[in-house]
């Protein structure tokens, strides 16, 4: 498998991988509302998040950045909590309020990245290039998140439009889920 692949299947796989379901998590929640006609929010959502996963990986590839592990892993559940409200708003966006969702969520995707910068530098090992296997990750990473998106949509469609759920609830619902495993997720990770 030439190297490309070995580095596109470990972003698709990083993201998608239900042992690590923070991602899955995260990603749930900051598309709580979004239906297929908020193709730009998606795009934005998504994007951001690789932009800044990705801008964690470079900086601790070079080691420019370093944060400890455990308090990273302590921090990835609260990024979590914290997209639910990002993802829970039923109000229309305003080109400056979609700006403000698109940074904080590229933020919180360099928490993220940060934690799993450690295990990327050990695969890569001694490459002299690394713009080549980052861009493979981050494709398999992006292709990853748009699977769970569009699980996410279709969730979202069925309960709301097949079974006649108020959105408003069926938020509050699965944002309630979500809050409540990332903050199992917290507890477990306390790195004091």
């Amino acid at each position: 498998m030439d190297s490309f692949a070995i580095y596109f299947q470990e972003g698709f796989f990083h993201i998608t991988d239900l042992k690590g379901i923070d991602h899955i998590l995260f990603i749930a929640a900051a598309c709580l509302t979004l239906n297929i006609n908020d193709l730009k929010k998606i795009i934005f959502t998504v994007t951001s998040f690789t932009i800044g996963h990705s801008l964690s990986l470079v900086l601790s590839i070079y080691d420019l950045i370093f944060i400890s592990s455990k308090i990273i892993e302590w921090l990835i559940p609260i990024t979590i909590m914290l997209a639910i409200p990002l993802g829970s708003s039923t109000k229309n966006y305003a080109e400056n309020s979609l700006l403000k969702k698109t940074v904080i969520i590229g933020l919180f995707g360099i928490v993220h990245g940060v934690g799993f910068s450690n295990y990327l530098k050990a695969m890569m090992g001694i490459e002299e290039n690394i713009l080549l296997p980052l861009f493979a990750f981050n494709i398999g990473l992006e292709i990853g998140q748009l699977i769970i998106v569009a699980f996410v949509l279709f969730l979202n469609f069925t309960v709301i439009r097949i079974f006649k759920t108020n959105q408003h609830n069926w938020v509050l619902f699965g944002g309630g889920i979500i809050f409540g495993l990332a903050c199992r997720m917290c507890i477990e990770r306390w790195p004091f």
